[in-house]
């Protein structure tokens, strides 16, 4: 390749302008761990950035742009550096100068595991860095259609994406609609600001007392108290993301998601979690929920669920203060609801 030709003209840039923040992700969930601590120290993005992040792929992609030529490719090597390491095991000791034939074999083995779009990654990155397989690699590219660049996608406008989701039940946002609401809550806002005190509340010592109440005979029957279906109080969510939206219908409501989890064997495991808030139009922000028995139940981070019932859990859990992005699409089922007594203790 030659020295005065930049990554963005190279196979590699045409390949990753195309890929999607699923694909960044998932290609940074592959990343070996003894890797993941140097991801600011590389490319300036923390690990877990790359693997939650819905927008990872803008990030990454305007992070590498302006960027010299070794520089890009230093960064996209570590990026993809577990997509590359699971090929180069399928190939085991063919790996240092494999064949045409080989080299196919070990994808059609992982390609289930790494998706299509990043062995096309790996297959471009390898031309672009002349590895010994980087003639077989460049055949690929232009033979199997499954890592054409038409297969993989249309070029990203690298702004955040409009896309509306498919699940059962929910309907796209409507922009107008969303304008309204945070026009609603300035004017609410204001009118709290703006009103006077109301002349059946006093201060005495520093507290607001109600005098009504005051007033009121013991032995009459008042409905001070707050009922159970009373407002539920606002949560944030632990980390920042762009695009936040706290009023999301799904919001409050139990569903079963991939979980990932870490330990000896890395994974995922489908179970329940609340929806904290949603994230741009297809992702959300999830606690998972655990069994009060487990590990997570003897925890004080962790907040019991007392109505298993409003929530249609069989058993009794607790909510971790974990925190999850997950995509909409990997939504598997809806469950009930958090009962807003439970809410208010996360």
């Amino acid at each position: 390749m030659d020295a005065e030709t930049t990554l963005e003209q190279s196979r590699s840039w045409l390949v990753l302008e195309r890929l999607s923040g699923v694909d960044i992700n998932r290609a940074a969930s592959l990343m070996p761990r003894k890797l993941r601590k140097d991801a600011v120290r590389k490319i300036g993005l923390t690990h877990d950035m790359l693997a939650t992040h819905p927008e990872a792929d803008i990030k990454l992609r305007n992070r590498l742009r302006n960027w010299s030529p070794k520089a890009q490719a230093d960064a996209m090597h570590f990026v993809f550096s577990g997509v590359l390491a699971r090929i180069v095991d399928a190939l085991g000791p063919a790996s240092d100068n494999p064949s045409k034939e080989e080299l196919l074999a070990s994808i059609d083995y992982v390609i289930d595991e790494i998706t299509a779009p990043l062995v096309a990654t790996v297959l471009a990155f390898a031309v672009d860095m002349e590895f010994n397989a980087a003639r077989h690699c460049a055949e690929l590219l232009e033979v199997d259609p499954r890592f054409a660049l038409e297969a993989i996608g249309p070029v990203a406008s690298d702004r955040p994406a409009l896309i509306t989701t498919h699940v059962v039940g929910l309907t796209p946002s409507d922009p107008i609609k969303v304008e309204t609401r945070r026009e609603r809550k300035r004017a609410a806002k204001a009118a709290r600001v703006d009103s006077p005190v109301s002349p059946r509340y006093k201060r005495r010592r520093g507290k607001v007392i109600d005098l009504e109440s005051e007033q009121s005979s013991a032995g009459l029957a008042r409905n001070t108290t707050r009922s159970k279906d009373a407002e539920r109080r606002h949560v944030n969510c632990i980390r920042a993301y762009d695009e936040i939206d706290y009023e999301h219908e799904l919001v409050t409501r139990i569903v079963k998601v991939p979980i990932y989890f870490a330990g000896p064997i890395l994974g995922t495991k489908v179970r329940p979690a609340v929806v904290i808030a949603a994230v741009g139009r297809h992702h959300i922000v999830v606690r998972p929920i655990y069994s009060a028995g487990g590990f997570a139940g003897r925890t004080w981070k962790s907040s019991p669920i007392s109505d298993t019932a409003s929530a249609k859990l069989d058993r009794n859990s607790v909510i971790s203060n974990e925190e999850r992005c997950i995509p909409i699409s990997q939504i598997h089922s809806m469950l009930g609801t958090l009962a807003p007594a439970d809410w208010n203790l996360l």
